[in-house]
């Protein structure tokens, strides 16, 4: 098997992706955070790149919308979080 950099990668991708899976169905990881949705993230994305050089349309398209997904959680999450802060009350 002659491995080549983009094979390394999409499977360094597959393996953010299993990982933090196997996190959250181990009680280790919450769906609403942050390292959970970067990791998801980061594996489509590391996995979209390695598709660019052995194409697959069908495979592509999925990591696609993981990523679009990923983002849309990520910015939900941020603003549910900016809008928790700012609702709080602190001491002075």
């Amino acid at each position: 098997m002659n491995l080549q950099f983009h094979d390394l990668i999409g499977m360094f991708g597959g393996a953010c992706i299993l990982v933090s899976y196997g996190l959250l169905q181990l009680n280790k990881m919450s769906t609403t955070s942050f390292a959970y949705l970067a990791l998801n993230l980061l594996g489509a994305l590391f996995i979209m790149y390695s598709l660019l050089t052995d194409w697959n349309f069908t495979a592509f398209i999925i990591e696609a919308i993981w990523v679009l997904i990923s983002l849309y959680a990520m910015v939900i999450q941020y603003f549910a979080r900016t809008r928790f802060y700012r609702q709080r009350k602190f001491p002075k």
